[in-house]
């Protein structure tokens, strides 16, 4: 390990960045497959990660991780709660709202822990239809990017109170858009603030600009990686090819298709990746995987 200062002496984002590295299984839970809070397609030995979108990524974090029994130090979960609770506290000075919104299920454990330690409310959110409420009541059309949004129920009378969002890891932010207009329909309003513990630095062009919020994160992709490959807990080559991704995606997406046609020809979610990159801006990428597959 390489210039690491102790915990004490660290910032907040150093200590972010440390828990994040350091979050891992215990014995048990790694004999069950269990991988580590934040880990590299080549730790797992793979060309790349396919997310669920059909997204490539060439590393993947999973936060709700330290808010297990099993992972990180034991006080991890409690260290990263007080840093986002600073956070918050530093950037409301002065100005009132009621409650943190959260995605549902995900985010719920990290919302409401947070709440308590600021003695806000944290709104039971759910995809789940309430009774006497047909599915559709809670299906629109975004009229920023004109996609079908499925909302989620916000229970409890929360009419004209002031809410602020959180997300353990923001990516492409389609997650805030929900937030953002299930708390719209349940009749809250939304300040312009919302938080992370993560930023993957990945927003869709001109979303949350459009949505009138601000991104606060304890830390970014850029910030982690730095301190990763100064501490010694990121390869050059993760280091790199985890930059090529921030700064060109498709660049990086041609290079991981290109040099791996035989994983992707006999990978059953190629056609996905292709579906999201001829959506998403980048139709050669979509057409590589075409002639592939």
């Amino acid at each position: 390990m390489n210039n690491i200062k102790d915990f004490s002496q660290m910032t907040p984002v150093e200590q972010t960045a440390w828990l994040i590295y350091t979050g891992q299984p215990d014995k048990a839970g790694a004999a069950t497959g269990e991988k580590k809070v934040f880990f590299t397609a080549r730790d797992i030995e793979l060309p790349a990660m396919i997310l669920t979108t059909g997204q490539l990524t060439p590393y993947f974090n999973n936060l709700r991780d330290l808010t297990c029994i099993n992972f990180g130090t034991s006080n991890s979960f409690q260290i990263l709660t007080e840093l986002m609770a600073s956070k918050i506290s530093a950037k409301m000075c002065g100005k009132e709202y009621d409650a943190i919104i959260t995605a549902a299920e995900a985010g719920e454990t990290w919302g409401g822990a947070l709440a308590y330690t600021l003695h806000k409310s944290s709104p039971y959110m759910t995809s789940k239809i309430k009774k006497g409420l047909d599915q559709t009541d809670m299906t629109m059309t975004s009229p920023i990017t004109g996609e079908t949004l499925q909302l989620l129920h916000i229970y409890g009378h929360v009419v004209g109170k002031k809410a602020i969002f959180l997300e353990d890891t923001v990516s492409s932010f389609k997650t805030g858009e929900v937030l953002y207009f299930s708390a719209k329909k349940a009749g809250l309003e939304v300040l312009p603030d919302t938080f992370c513990y993560f930023d993957r630095l990945q927003t869709s062009p001109g979303l949350k600009e459009k949505l009138g919020l601000k991104i606060n994160s304890l830390i970014d992709i850029i910030k982690f990686t730095d301190l990763g490959l100064e501490w010694g807990k990121l390869s050059k080559e993760d280091y790199d090819y985890i930059r090529l991704y921030q700064k060109n995606e498709q660049s990086y997406c041609l290079d991981i298709i290109e040099n791996n046609k035989e994983w992707f020809k006999h990978n059953e979610m190629a056609p996905r990746v292709m579906d999201y990159y001829n959506n998403n801006g980048m139709p050669n990428v979509s057409e590589l995987l075409k002639k592939i597959i």
